[in-house]
């Protein structure tokens, strides 16, 4: 099937072009809101037609600038499908003490936790925070491998490089799918020396090491270990977030239930 790229009266096409030049652009698809049809471009120096448009989506043409914006939210969308078809958590605490942060998914200027909702952390926050005392036993929110652990860290919470700023934590990786997920701020002397831990097995104590601004468990998810800078997800689904890490979210309340 032909599929083009369509914009006023120009005509951007894979098979059929005359002559004139445009930019070269990189292949990326976008749905023809009003028709149901797939819009692409391939990697091409692209050819102006002086013909009516293949394709039609009603109000003016498919333009480059909404095509795109189909395509990140349709790239999103797949990513997010498959991203979470493998390691589940549960709660990574025996009950949920409420939460101090969220993880941002706002745009630099307003925060918005994972239903969008604005005012629950503070910009460029990556993780979950549990608002937990120090000494309150940490769970492991699967089954996994320790891959890294740091202890030794004060509990002052005035530490910024300590743990790269997490102070004492300990990091599983998933066997299901490679994730990673990492408890922070532990209380010094407590994370665990295991190297494989069940889902629910003790994993330290939480506490107020590295950089923090008082008592907390940090949760937080990566999509494995070895990026640069790492890849992170929030463990809640949402409009703003995609889809759920957690066995059972609950309304935002996770529950205990193992995967």
């Amino acid at each position: 099937m032909e599929v083009i790229w369509a914009s006023g009266e120009s005509i951007w096409s894979d098979i059929a072009w005359s002559q004139g030049e445009f930019p070269t652009v990189t292949r990326q698809h976008g749905w023809c809101p009003t028709k149901q049809l797939m819009c692409a471009a391939s990697s091409m120096d692209a050819k102006r037609m002086s013909k009516k448009p293949f394709v039609d989506c009603g109000q003016g043409e498919m333009t480059m600038k909404n095509a795109i914006s189909y395509v990140v939210i349709a790239l999103t969308l797949i990513v997010a499908t498959t991203a979470y078809a493998g390691t589940k958590f549960r709660l990574p605490l025996n009950s949920n003490p409420g939460y101090a942060a969220w993880f941002d998914h706002g745009n630099g200027s307003v925060m918005k936790r994972y239903d969008c909702q604005t005012g629950f952390s503070y910009i460029g926050h990556h993780g979950t925070d549990f608002s937990v005392g120090i000494g309150t036993s940490v769970l492991a929110g699967a089954y996994g491998s320790l891959y890294a652990r740091t202890d030794g860290c004060s509990d002052s919470g005035a530490d910024q490089t300590c743990g790269n700023s997490f102070g004492n934590n300990v990091r599983i990786q998933h066997p299901a799918d490679g994730i990673v997920s990492i408890y922070a701020h532990l209380k010094n002397g407590s994370p665990v020396f295991l190297q494989s831990v069940t889902c629910g097995g003790y994993v330290g104590l939480s506490g107020n090491s590295g950089f923090s601004s008082g008592p907390h468990l940090h949760f937080e998810i990566w999509s494995n270990n070895t990026s640069n800078p790492p890849v992170r997800w929030d463990a809640f689904g949402g409009s703003c977030s995609g889809q759920s890490f957690w066995v059972n979210q609950n309304n935002g309340f996770p529950t205990t239930t193992c995967q």
